[in-house]
């Protein structure tokens, strides 16, 4: 007689959602894969503003202070306020641009690692016994935190896009070696949102630097610099308008670079017309979803299949980016959502 057995599971390849079972076989060693985007700071475009008061502002934080979260919407400028204070930062800067294959802790560690060793930091080579990074696994993370605390003077980890960190493996991790590496590391974090595992406890002891989208935001002398370099000059009320039309948003502030400078007015008084300037709204995080999709060169109909949503909802939503990136085909949108690091 034969008796039915179940099929066996497929073993799950979501990258963010990785297979518990497997992590304990892999180990961070010096020799794994890195791409080397991800490890170094993003260069700074010829037409960064660069922002003096925002570079002392993050520099005094991180020494401060063992964590600095710089927190915002998408398009506040967090990645490029950092870059900028990295380049002019005189210590060691080890940088990690986080994506969603990230939430694998071997993955994440390997970038962690990776990065230290780039910003000169001596950490201890792998072992197959010690860099296995697993639930279960305690000496790796503790050899990498003395390692650490050592070091002198002090590593500044700077982790971008924390906010697609989901795995609490990894966060546990990272706040371990956080807390016992002491005054050899200050962690850098930039997110959309609050890591909040990480911040509720350096809050309540006054150990915590939050930069939030209101000190990221452009000021109107900071708004008329950004006009300058395009060779654009308004007058001051035209320049405040600007900048309470945009609230200081740094991507809404080049997108109105960029209207103003298709759109020249006579010198040498110019005068913005409240009804012509667009609107500069920040995108939905839906409205970035639909476009990231659609840059990727799918029909309306595969990014409705891929979101599980209508046609006519994705129509509504690319009307509406459009009209916030005052766009009018999809190349000239992607390329506008990309200098303004929405996408």
């Amino acid at each position: 007689m034969t008796t039915a057995t179940e099929p066996a599971p497929i073993p799950r390849t979501d990258p963010a959602r990785p297979d518990r079972r497997r992590w304990s076989s892999l180990a961070v060693s010096a020799n794994d894969p890195i791409l080397a985007s991800k490890i170094r700071p993003p260069g700074v475009p010829d037409w960064a503003l660069p922002r003096p008061r925002i570079t002392k502002l993050i520099g005094e934080s991180a020494r401060r202070c063992p964590l600095t979260v710089v927190s915002g919407p998408a398009g506040a400028g967090k990645t490029m306020a950092l870059a900028l204070w990295a380049a002019a930062e005189p210590g060691p800067v080890a940088w990690v641009g986080l994506d969603g294959y990230d939430n694998q802790p071997v993955i994440f560690w390997s970038y962690v690692l990776a990065a230290l060793r780039r910003s000169g930091v001596a950490v201890p080579k792998a072992r197959p016994a010690a860099a296995r990074v697993g639930a279960s696994d305690h000496l790796f993370l503790l050899r990498l935190a003395s390692a650490l605390a050592a070091q002198d003077p002090p590593v500044t980890l700077v982790l971008d896009d924390l906010h697609l960190l989901a795995d609490p493996t990894v966060l546990d991790g990272l706040d371990y070696v956080l807390r016992n590496a002491g005054p050899g590391m200050r962690l850098v974090v930039s997110s959309r949102s609050d890591p909040v595992p990480l911040v509720q406890r350096y809050r309540l002891v006054g150990q915590l630097a939050e930069i939030r989208a209101g000190d990221l935001a452009f000021s109107v002398s900071e708004v008329g610099r950004v006009l300058a370099q395009h060779g654009v000059t308004l007058s001051t009320g035209s320049l405040e308008f600007l900048t309470r039309r945009t609230e200081g948003w740094a991507a809404g502030v080049r997108l109105a670079t960029l209207y103003v400078g298709a759109h020249p007015r006579p010198a040498p008084s110019r005068v913005l017309d409240p009804v012509a300037m667009p609107q500069v709204e920040p995108l939905t995080e839906r409205e970035r979803e639909v476009l990231h999709h659609y840059s990727c060169l799918l029909s309306v109909a595969e990014v409705a299949s891929e979101l599980c949503i209508s046609v006519n909802t994705v129509k509504s939503h690319l009307k509406s980016i459009y009209r916030k990136l005052a766009a009018n085909r999809r190349g000239e949108a992607v390329r506008r959502a990309r200098q303004l690091e929405l996408i």
